[in-house]
């Protein structure tokens, strides 16, 4: 395509009801390019050719995609978090972008609620994990995630209740004079 050439619309997405800006798109090698949209009900990702016209929807399903964090052409994989399983969980995900899916391909967190961070390239990312009975624990991980135990930075341990007691009773305690 000629850099300099007049701006063309590739594709409108309208409803009777709202429009949300679902973000940027993003471009691949090849000019084609993922984009989310809400045409479903659910917030999911499409992929288009350069000219616009529909390749394939990426991931469908009763959940939502949350945020792209990265797409890896190579791999032919996009890493994004999303709410599969429930609306108070996010974790993060891979689905291979040229499938036709109702869910994502992998998930590569497990249980709770996940912040994570991706690199910009390669394997690693942070992610901060908290559930109603975890306090946030934070982890290096790589992609996939591996078989042994993530790097913990940061655990963040509640201590026995009983353990705090014994501090507090000690912190008090009267020494005859």
């Amino acid at each position: 395509p000629d850099p300099l050439a007049d701006p063309k619309a590739l594709f409108r997405e309208t409803t009777k009801a709202w429009v949300e800006d679902l973000g940027p798109p993003h471009f691949l090698p090849d000019g084609s390019f993922l984009i989310l949209s809400e045409r479903s009900g659910w917030k999911h990702l499409y992929h288009y050719t350069a000219e616009g016209r529909l390749l394939n929807q990426v991931t469908a399903g009763r959940f939502e995609v949350q945020n792209v964090l990265r797409v890896d052409p190579k791999a032919q994989v996009v890493y994004f978090t999303g709410s599969f399983g429930g609306p108070s969980g996010t974790h993060l995900y891979g689905a291979n972008i040229h499938i036709h899916g109702n869910k994502p391909r992998y998930r590569l967190t497990q249980g709770g609620h996940h912040q994570v961070t991706l690199a910009p390239e390669g394997p690693l990312f942070i992610d901060r994990f908290t559930d109603d009975k975890t306090p946030m624990q934070t982890r290096l991980e790589a992609l996939p995630v591996p078989t042994q135990w993530p790097t913990q930075l940061e655990d963040n341990k509640v201590g026995r209740p009983e353990d705090e007691i014994a501090v507090l009773t000690e912190r008090v305690r009267v020494l005859d004079t």
